[in-house]
């Protein structure tokens, strides 16, 4: 995506610079014009006759213009070419920013998959966080009835302790014959 702005930049430098080089070439079309029209200007006002004699030839005002008609040909053709250029860099700042407009479509999609994959991911994280819990619940409980357990046990191993003892002790006291 920075190739891309950096490519619309490049392209809309291009395209002002382009810009500034029409007016410039516009202005001095304008200021040779002007500059022709100025000693017209200020001979007709210096000869009022000579408004009447605009049928004569005017030797000077053709060189003047035979000069300046080549030079402003030129200027016109340099004009031309640069407004082909800018509209050349116009469609491609266009199409650049179809581009532009397309990855950020692309770019909110990811962002909007990003965001629900956070929220899934968090989701399983209280779900893990709730079975660690009831894990440890668990594991405490099985601890309770281990211990309990072996309560059990020697209780059960004293009472079978008991048990014996008593049956010795009963086994002693008893002359019969089945117990000796």
């Amino acid at each position: 995506m920075m190739n891309k702005d950096s490519s619309t930049t490049d392209l809309e430098t291009k395209q002002s610079l382009l810009s500034a080089e029409i007016l410039m070439h516009e202005a001095k079309i304008q200021q040779l014009t002007d500059e022709n029209q100025e000693p017209m200007t200020q001979r007709d006002e210096l000869d009022p006759a000579m408004t009447t004699k605009r049928a004569v030839p005017d030797t000077t005002r053709a060189d003047s213009a035979g000069k300046e008609g080549p030079v402003a040909l030129k200027l016109e053709e340099d004009v031309s070419s640069l407004r082909e250029k800018w509209s050349e860099l116009n469609a491609q700042l266009e199409e650049s920013q179809g581009t532009i407009a397309e990855l950020t479509g692309r770019e909110l999609v990811l962002t909007s998959q990003l965001d629900q994959s956070s929220a899934r991911v968090v989701v399983l994280e209280s779900l893990l966080q709730a079975q660690s819990t009831s894990l440890m619940g668990q594991e405490e409980l099985l601890t309770k009835n281990k211990s309990a357990l072996n309560i059990l046990r020697e209780e059960i191993e004293d009472t079978k302790n008991s048990y014996e003892i008593s049956c010795q002790e009963v086994l002693f006291k008893c002359t019969c014959t089945m117990c000796t």
